[in-house]
């Protein structure tokens, strides 16, 4: 018997293939009592895509929230988008270094989180290969 899905709206990730759904998209959930631990996080729905749990994406919504007001209180800030340009690069920079460092599954694991397809990542791989 199927449970669920308990999704709302917003982003939810699987827990094994990563792949971003939203909460329209999710499956129920296939021996649900079986697959989730009393206290842990309640999962959203099934993964279309390889069958495992996915979970809510969370967004620290306050934080940006707080930023933003920030910057608007600025002399021009539609003319600062540049202010976080090296800090977003030194961020995605260090994520990047992380990736790698944590060999082909680490890379493969920060690919598809930046919304990379497998059938992509493959065709990166053959490119590599020659």
């Amino acid at each position: 018997m199927k449970e669920g899905p308990f999704a709302e709206e917003g982003q939810h990730r699987c827990d094994n293939c990563g792949k971003a759904w939203t909460g329209p998209q999710l499956e129920g959930m296939d021996d649900f009592f079986e697959r989730v631990t009393p206290g842990g996080v309640m999962p959203s729905g099934q993964c279309p895509g390889c069958g495992s749990l996915c979970f809510p994406v969370e967004k620290n919504e306050a934080a940006v929230e707080e930023v933003m007001a920030f910057v608007k209180g600025l002399k021009n800030p539609d003319s600062d988008a540049w202010l976080l340009d090296e800090v977003v690069h030194d961020a995605a920079a260090h994520a990047a270094a992380t990736a790698n460092n944590n060999g082909l599954q680490g890379q493969v694991e920060f690919l598809v989180e930046q919304g990379w397809a497998a059938k992509e990542i493959v065709k990166a791989i053959k490119d590599t290969q020659g």
